[in-house]
């Protein structure tokens, strides 16, 4: 429909609040859908990453972002509320660097994780600090439906998902959003990792997500690949590609993971 919100964002309640023009904050609450057996989904800081991030790089550049890197040492056990710190690192003719800290919001003591952003200046920011009073439109909780599918993936035997169609809730500018592939990509790599280990709790250490073109047409597919696993890890490679393209390589998303008993 014409008129679906873009949910991306939203649909996890992702958002950031500009202090200036360089720094940002945000509080992510964890609804039960944000979480896995083994921990949160760190696509899900990832969001929050580019969220916090966005709000000030705007302001400077108009851009997207072309890697994404979550670290996460912290499975969330506990936590209800994450903080999101962000600030701009440098802001280049052509580049904007940028990090975000994650932490309890209600036990600020008790840092969770880091991610760094890097975004590709396409035009001229806003020049303008502007924060919106109406909170986004965020997406229902405890939704039946897993985050895969609200996120238009397809299961597939091989542990990787088809996206046969792009409504406009996931699209930004026309485009596939960066989100869409971590969330996807994420899963993709556990279950591939499950498909190799026979092991179904894990966590995620590490998450990189690096863009390398404009997803503009589809059906797309996420394909994983388990690089190496042991007793306690297991590292996965996925490819998004666009069909309607001549299968172009749109995005390589790489997971570490700790496999739990």
């Amino acid at each position: 429909m014409a008129d679906e919100p873009f949910i991306v964002y939203s649909y996890v309640g992702a958002a950031g609040r500009a202090i200036d023009e360089h720094t940002a904050e945000g509080i992510l609450e964890l609804r039960p859908e944000l979480r896995h057996a083994g921990g949160l989904l760190a696509a899900t800081l990832g969001l929050m990453s580019t969220a916090g991030t966005g709000v000030t790089v705007h302001i400077h550049a108009a851009g997207a972002p072309t890697r994404i890197d979550v670290h996460m040492w912290d499975s969330g056990d506990g936590v209800e509320r994450v903080r999101v710190d962000t600030k701009l690192l440098r802001v280049g003719r052509s580049q904007v660097f940028a990090e975000a800290r994650f932490s309890d919001a209600d036990n600020p003591s008790r840092h969770m994780g880091y991610s760094t952003v890097s975004y590709v200046a396409t035009g001229p920011g806003t020049g303008k600090l502007e924060n919106h009073p109406a909170p986004p439109y965020v997406g229902p909780a405890r939704n039946e439906r897993p985050i895969t599918e609200i996120y238009g993936g397809v299961p597939r035997a091989d542990g990787g998902f088809d996206i046969p169609d792009l409504p406009p809730r996931l699209r930004a500018g026309g485009r596939i959003h960066s989100g869409t592939m971590e969330v996807l990509g994420e899963v993709a790599g556990m279950r591939a990792a499950t498909l190799k280990t026979g092991v179904e709790r894990m966590r995620t250490e590490h998450m990189s997500t690096t863009i390398l073109s404009a997803g503009l047409g589809g059906p797309f597919s996420i394909t994983p690949e388990v690089l190496a696993s042991g007793d306690d890890f297991a590292i996965c490679r996925m490819e998004l590609r666009d069909h309607a393209n001549d299968d172009r390589l749109l995005a390589v998303v790489r997971t570490r993971y700790r496999l739990l008993p």
